[in-house]
This record gives structure tokens, C-alpha cells and sequence, in this order.
């Protein structure tokens, strides 16, 4: 190998290192604003993993948005997977689940308060996002997305067996 060829591949190494260093700087200046890892102790705690996930999806140097967005999805799921198996008891998960299909704000008075940390969470996310992309999130509509999306998880059978697997 040409010793020129082999620093360009060292800078180009280094370069995409710094990338994704700096990414995983943001997202972790964004768990830790977030809080929930420490207002949900027995939520694991695993942005690493998380954003190591997102690399092994999205590579590319110029990703990082797609990085961004994988990783806080990855660890809000994991938050709210660990409040399904490990936390939650059967009415108050009956309950989370219906707050969360109606995505009403003020239904979640009737929730625990690690449920309501963690749906807040999530709602102040989701609503950066759709300002970030100019949509529109009314409650109403909400619904009929999910519809949307409940029917082409019914078309697909590779999007049933994940679903299936997810619950």
C-alpha cells in the first residue's frame, strides 16, 4: 500500500471520527437535559448503545441528522419498553396506554408521576420535531395517522411480525 494512500485513509478515518464524537457529544448534552435517566432509575440508561445502533444504520458522515433522530427514538422506546416490563402495574399501564393513544395532555393527571416525566418527555420531542418540520400535530389528526399506520401494518407481513415482536 502507498504510503500516501494510507494517510489519506488515516484522515479520513479521523475526519468521520470527529463526526460521529461530535454527535454523540450532542445527544448526550440532550439525554442528560431530558432527565430521564435520572428521574427513571430503573430505565436503562444506554445512549451509547443507542447511538452505536444509529452508526451501524446510518454510517455516513453526512447522517448525522438521521443519527440524531434514531437515537433519541432508540432511547425513548427503551424508556418506555422499560416501564412496560420492569415498572408499571397492569392498571396503570392500561392507563398510560390509553393517555398515550389519545395523546391528551390533560388525561395524564390521572398518571403515576414516572409515567408523566416520561410521556412529557416524549411529547416535548415529538413537538420539537413537528415544529422543526413545520407539521401540524392535532390531537385529532394524530388518530387518523395512526389509522394510517395501523393499516399498513396489517398489508405488510414484514411490519406485523416486527410489531408482533415489539409487543
Amino acid at each position: 500500500m502507498s504510503p500516501l494512500l494510507f494517510e489519506m485513509a488515516m484522515l479520513d478515518y479521523n475526519m468521520v471520527q470527529a463526526i460521529y464524537q461530535t454527535n454523540v457529544k450532542a445527544m448526550s448534552k440532550w439525554w442528560r437535559k431530558l432527565g430521564l435517566g435520572n428521574n427513571l432509575s430503573f430505565a436503562r440508561d444506554r445512549l451509547t448503545e443507542s447511538f452505536l445502533w444509529s452508526i451501524g444504520i446510518f454510517s455516513e458522515p453526512e447522517s448525522g441528522y438521521s443519527r440524531e433522530v434514531n437515537t433519541k427514538v432508540i432511547q425513548l422506546v427503551t424508556s418506555i419498553d422499560d416501564i412496560y416490563d420492569l415498572y408499571g402495574t397492569l392498571g396503570e399501564l392500561e392507563l398510560f396506554t390509553d393517555v398515550v393513544d389519545r395523546w391528551d395532555v390533560n388525561a395524564m393527571e390521572q398518571l403515576p408521576d414516572y409515567m408523566k416525566i416520561c410521556l412529557l418527555s416524549v411529547k416535548e420531542c415529538v413537538d420539537i420535531r413537528f415544529k422543526q418540520s413545520s407539521i401540524s400535530l392535532v390531537p385529532h389528526r394524530l388518530g387518523e395517522k395512526l389509522e394510517v399506520i395501523e393499516e399498513a401494518i396489517k398489508k405488510s407481513p414484514l411490519l406485523l411480525l416486527s410489531t408482533q415482536y415489539l409487543m
